[in-house]
């Protein structure tokens, strides 16, 4: 494989933004490219779901927007950023089928860089429907449509896929080589095995063997929290400092701290600033970015957490019912004279200017991403967060479901379970 080759570029030695259900959207993909990622991956989209999309190239945002048709008003499934992301994206799929795999990723082709077959989703719906890490079970069928998806795409879109830890090495060794002989031209490896707790460090020491089995790139994700975890992975894996090979991905670190990608690390409060910055300029809707910033603000230990104010709380967060509350909630501070000052920046990431960049453009409804969030998906029944702690958040279980139900709580929009009137249990919230 040449070094000049698609998946070279997208992963040979690159950091990378992890794919995370509702976060990974437009806005957080593009605070990550800004702070030093190479790659990005969207939050996972379900197969059935991508190939009922529609592109639609959206001339005031100039984003490319995959649309689904619901009533009378479209919503927004997907959106990137042509400008920004060309090169750099990769769009993560759900899928348990060859031919709908196929079907999904033809839609999206033309405007990502690389498609990614998610083989660790441990959720239920998942496992019922032979996605996610029912794959690990099902290696065959993996297979199948790794070769089909790298059979029937353009050879300028590159084939990956994101497994879990195996029972052992020597099985995870296996499987990966298994991938690759299909058309896997990167695997991504989260150090976790599926029943294994996310409070539970991942298992870097599994990443050496792992990485030297086969020719393509290797990504390892898991419990990298700040930047200098990056070259302690690195190290520990045997791999160079000065010309890695290794790939490395990022999730709940970018969420603690995006500014985590370069070596001097942001506050809290910038980093939240610049987010709905894009929030505003790429009209974003309120309940995703609401929810971006609650696990921000949730990630973090309780001393960052409380060193930002009761007024950027995720109990105030949850009251904010549009993106102008979301910008006056996190600039309190700057009605009170009291905002840090950003030199030049201070012009564009103040409240002012950030309720000016939302008047600017179109509103929100009319690009809505048709997701369906909850407040009860960060705090209880008593305002409190998840019986987790900082590192939970609440997932519907399904009961008893009509046929239609299931298939709107498989194949939502984000492609995850969707918040209905079930009852709640508390899952971990990422790598």
């Amino acid at each position: 494989m040449s070094d000049a080759s698609p998946a070279e570029a997208l992963f040979r030695g690159k950091v990378m933004l992890a794919p995370m259900v509702r976060a990974g959207t437009l806005p957080l993909r593009l605070l990550a490219l800004h702070y030093g990622a190479d790659t990005v991956y969207s939050e996972e989209l379900i197969d059935l779901k991508v190939a009922k999309l529609s592109r639609v190239e959206n001339g005031v945002l100039g984003t490319v927007d995959f649309v689904l048709a619901s009533g009378a008003q479209p919503v927004v499934t997907f959106r990137t950023d042509p400008s920004k992301e060309r090169g750099r994206l990769v769009f993560q799929l759900g899928s348990a089928s060859p031919a709908s795999a196929v079907a999904a990723a033809r839609v999206v082709a033309d405007d990502v860089d690389g498609i990614d077959l998610n083989m660790g989703c441990p959720k239920r719906f998942s496992l019922q429907g032979g996605m996610g890490a029912a794959l690990l079970k099902d290696s065959d069928r993996a297979a199948s449509i790794i070769s089909a998806l790298r059979r029937e795409l353009p050879a300028r879109v590159a084939v990956s896929c994101k497994i879990r830890l195996l029972e052992d090495t020597a099985s995870t060794v296996a499987l990966v080589r298994k991938l690759v002989a299909a058309g896997a031209q990167a695997v991504a490896v989260h150090l976790r095995q599926v029943d294994t707790e996310y409070k539970v460090p991942a298992d870097w020491t599994q990443m050496r063997a792992i990485m030297t089995a086969v020719d393509v790139p290797i990504i390892a994700n898991g419990s990298i929290f700040e930047h200098a975890d990056l070259a302690k992975l690195r190290l520990a894996a045997g791999d160079s400092l000065t010309e890695p090979r290794l790939g490395l991905m990022v999730a709940r670190g970018a969420l603690i701290n995006c500014s985590m990608f370069r070596a001097e690390q942001e506050p809290l409060d910038l980093v939240g600033r610049r987010y709905l910055r894009l929030c505003a300029l790429g009209a974003n809707v309120i309940q995703n970015a609401k929810y971006t910033l609650q696990r921000m603000v949730q990630e973090n230990d309780a001393r960052t957490a409380a060193a930002l104010g009761a007024h950027r709380s995720v109990q105030r967060l949850c009251q904010c019912k549009s993106m102008r509350d979301l910008v006056l909630a996190w600039c309190l501070m700057d009605v009170h004279g009291c905002a840090p000052l950003y030199g030049a920046e201070s012009a564009e990431l103040g409240r002012d200017a950030l309720i000016a960049a939302l008047e600017r453009q179109p509103a929100p409804a009319a690009q809505d991403d048709g997701r369906a969030y909850s407040d009860e998906y960060i705090l209880d029944g008593a305002g409190r967060m998840g019986h987790g702690g900082a590192a939970a958040v609440v997932s519907v279980e399904g009961g008893e479901q009509d046929d239609a139900e299931r298939e709107r709580n498989a194949i939502g929009s984000a492609g995850v379970e969707q918040p209905t009137a079930k009852r709640a249990k508390v899952m971990g919230a990422g790598a």
